[in-house]
């Protein structure tokens, strides 16, 4: 489908998680990288940071568009702007 050819990256060679799958979400990762696949609408993403990664940076996996994020407490904010579902968000994560 166009989705996969768009996001193979997030799809192949993965691994399920580190989040918890949600209504709102579900997750994949490979080596640095948190791949974030949004099932609804959404502007802004919250999510509980992981123990022992720290996430330096975030972006559009179709489009290479940097997200800017926010750390408050245990939780990660990121200002997605207008955005549809289906949608692959990569974090990079150290």
């Amino acid at each position: 489908t166009k989705w996969i050819n768009r996001n193979r990256e997030a799809v192949y060679d993965t691994h399920g998680g580190p989040f918890k799958q949600t209504d709102e979400i579900g997750s994949t990762y490979k080596d640095e990288y948190i791949y974030l696949h949004l099932r609804k609408p959404v502007s802004t993403l919250r999510i509980n940071s992981l123990e022992g990664y720290q996430i330096t940076k975030a972006f559009d996996l179709s489009t290479g568009k940097r997200i800017k994020i926010q750390r408050k407490n245990h939780l990660i904010f990121a200002g997605l702007g207008e955005r549809t579902t289906n949608t692959c968000h990569c974090l990079k994560a150290r």
